[in-house]
């Protein structure tokens, strides 16, 4: 996460993404819902959520982006929308 742009306000992706804060603290508003960022948390959000950060700055964590169609090219027989998260 340490080389991605720092963008403050609420925006949204066309992608899934799956991201695991290693260390730090904060919040992540998701859909204008806010969750405290704690050590070894994992986050998983759907395209088209709306989200912002508020972390701070010793935080470290990994993000994974990829799209709906690249789900469905690895495992064909099952749907984004029919997994529970």
């Amino acid at each position: 996460m340490r080389n991605l742009t720092v963008v403050d306000f609420p925006h949204r992706h066309d992608f899934y993404n799956l991201i695991y804060i290693k260390r730090g603290s904060g919040t992540h508003d998701i859909d204008f819902k806010r969750f405290d960022v704690e050590p070894n948390q994992i986050f998983f959000m759907n395209d088209s959520q709306v989200h912002e950060w508020n972390l701070s700055d010793d935080t470290i964590g990994y993000t994974l982006f990829f799209k709906k169609e690249f789900f469905e090219v690895v495992e064909k027989s099952l749907s984004l929308q029919a997994l529970p998260f």
